[in-house]
């Protein structure tokens, strides 16, 4: 939720607000819960994927990842 509001100005404050207001209720995830169970695929930060499987032995592919 921060990273979307620096991006959008006009949501920083509100969202500031919410958070000084409610603390961690503030923003919760749209079913409502807080505590939600784990992701269970691996996910790869750095391009912001999510891995399944294994990567075909491909120039394109990050040779860590080939094979």
């Amino acid at each position: 939720a921060w990273a979307l509001a620096t991006r959008r100005p006009d949501r920083l404050a509100p969202l500031a607000e919410a958070v000084l207001r409610t603390g961690g209720a503030a923003v919760l995830h749209p079913s409502g819960h807080r505590d939600l169970p784990r992701r269970g695929a691996r996910h790869d930060v750095l391009t912001g994927q999510v891995r399944i499987g294994r990567c075909a032995d491909d120039p394109h592919n990050p040779y860590v990842r080939r094979g």
